[in-house]
């Protein structure tokens, strides 16, 4: 059975960054995670999103990448994040920036989307989908007026999927959404 080391490099947006370097440089990793997200994280995203469609991602990963990239680079480990957030291509964009910027060249980015139904609420809630409070079982009908995001938990699987399918099948793929990325793009 082949063995996967992964590391846990964050656990909460605004957590400390040392310890993510000290495994990216220690770790003898093969996948480096970076979990930023929670509920009221997404929210506060998604809201950014709203005044401005280039933002919606954690901020930090720039300095997060420029400070783990050039080991997963040098050392052949993947780095996996929810980075992303509310807008997972715009933070592939300041990826692509990072990477060009340290001279990294070519990298495989793969973006997972499909976790977004806010745009199809009124339409969804018109067909009779009903989305009660989780905590409290209450209908929340009319929430779409005080609703910043609604997100299903896509992530965790899907990622999980990907991780698996590159562990199993030893391809080049990570994943079936998974397309290559280069400067220009």
């Amino acid at each position: 059975m082949k063995k996967i080391r992964l590391g846990a490099g964050s656990a909460y947006w605004g957590d400390l960054l040392e310890p993510a370097v000290e495994l990216a440089n220690k770790g003898e990793l093969n996948y480096l995670c970076f979990d930023h997200l929670s509920e009221l994280t997404l929210a506060v995203l998604q809201r950014q999103k709203a005044k401005d469609p280039n933002e919606g991602y954690i901020r930090d990963i720039e300095p997060w990448l420029e400070a783990t990239l050039p080991q997963a680079r040098k050392q052949g480990f993947k780095i996996v994040t929810n980075a992303g957030g509310a807008n997972p291509a715009a933070a592939a964009r300041k990826v692509i920036e990072v990477a060009e910027r340290l001279g990294l060249g070519q990298l495989k980015i793969a973006v997972v989307t499909g976790d977004d139904i806010f745009p199809d609420l009124d339409e969804m809630r018109s067909l009779g989908i009903k989305f009660p409070n989780l905590d409290t079982a209450k209908k929340t009908s009319t929430a779409s007026a005080r609703t910043s995001s609604r997100r299903t938990r896509t992530w965790v699987a899907t990622t999980s999927r990907a991780v698996w399918r590159r562990v199993r099948t030893s391809s080049s793929a990570v994943a079936s959404r998974t397309r290559p990325c280069s400067s220009g793009r």
